[in-house]
């Protein structure tokens, strides 16, 4: 959004910018994060506790460095597969951060599972 906020004083308009997003008002929505790379344990994991929202497992197609990640984000499940992860009726959100080679494959069965009410993406699709 932006506001113009006239100063009496001065002759010219400033420019506000509100470029912070909103975060959502419930922050306990559990988040289930398919992928444990840079991107997952570095960016999205860390913002998500400075944020104070709430992961609470990680599936990666290398089962001990989901652990791995886990541990170090004091997330307390991990699953040795996506599909594992998805069957959860725990998880209302999923976060998917893999490699474009098995994107597709990862996100028809992510936006089959009924019970999801919520989808990260970090990638495109194309």
């Amino acid at each position: 959004m932006v506001e113009r906020m006239a100063d009496q004083n001065e002759s010219t308009d400033s420019l506000v910018l509100n470029f912070r997003p909103e975060l959502p008002r419930r922050r306990d929505w559990r988040i289930g994060c398919i992928g444990a790379g840079f991107i997952m344990a570095d960016c999205h994991l860390v913002a998500y506790r400075g944020a104070g929202l709430n992961p609470i497992a990680v599936a990666s197609r290398t089962p001990s460095r989901a652990a791995e990640v886990a541990a170090r984000h004091q997330i307390p499940a991990t699953y040795p597969t996506y599909q594992e992860l998805l069957a959860d009726p725990s998880i209302e959100v999923v976060d998917v951060a893999v490699p474009p080679d098995c994107l597709l494959d990862v996100m028809r069965d992510v936006v089959q599972a009924p019970h999801l009410k919520g989808i990260l993406l970090k990638s495109r699709w194309a």
